[in-house]
């Protein structure tokens, strides 16, 4: 599974703060590594002021992940969930 490139819906749902334990359990159960550019360029898009609140731009030593539905940036151990469809 490829990092989509043209994401038709892209809609923030949530950090692994705000979220129940069993919801990101889930999620994260079948997680792949994602593509870090692509994915803040989406978020950079979309969503800006989240872009520029967690400077996405800077260097960061965690990986990206993807499922079927989710794209996740992971920023300071902090899982970010963004729903997606192509």
């Amino acid at each position: 599974m490829r990092t989509p490139q043209d994401v038709r819906v892209f809609k923030f749902v949530g950090s692994r703060v705000n979220l129940p334990s069993d919801t990101v359990k889930e999620w994260l159960a079948d997680t792949r590594v994602a593509d870090r550019q692509h994915i803040n360029s989406l978020v950079c898009y979309h969503y800006p002021h989240i872009y520029k609140l967690l400077d996405l731009q800077a260097r960061n030593p965690f990986s990206y992940l993807k499922t079927e539905k989710h794209l996740i940036v992971v920023h300071e151990t902090i899982e970010y969930f963004f729903e997606y469809e192509v």
